[in-house]
């Protein structure tokens, strides 16, 4: 898949957290943004095949961003989409878990944006 027709799906409850995401990485990729893990799923049930990375929080309103995960790696079989967490809740425990679920990166808000976009566009090459 080539960025041209790729989209990067981001999943974060804070608008403006959405707002800075689409602004930073949309001439990567096409960026899809959805405020909770239940618009993540139609997305990929619509979109699945153009989905070329998730980017996902971890505490949001309804399901948690590791439990999104939880359920793209062992329910939908999706063990092969990128999938970068970020959270303000960082530390090594929930680094520890977002690994443990099937996170292929991980970064702690705020995210720096140069650091943003290299992990994105290596996920791309």
């Amino acid at each position: 898949m080539t960025a041209d027709n790729a989209i990067i799906l981001v999943i974060e409850d804070e608008w403006s957290s959405r707002r800075f995401l689409t602004e930073a990485l949309s001439d990567i990729a096409k960026v899809r943004c959805v405020a909770s893990a239940s618009e993540a799923y139609t997305v990929l049930s619509e979109s699945s095949d153009d989905v070329a990375v998730v980017i996902t929080d971890i505490i949001m309103r309804g399901q948690s961003g590791l439990d999104f995960l939880s359920y793209l790696r062992n329910d939908l079989g999706r063990r092969d989409l990128p999938v970068i967490v970020h959270s303000a809740h960082g530390g090594p425990e929930m680094e520890r878990m977002a690994f443990e679920n099937g996170a292929t990166e991980f970064l702690t808000k705020p995210v720096l944006l140069p650091e943003l976009r290299q992990r994105v566009s290596a996920l791309f090459e």
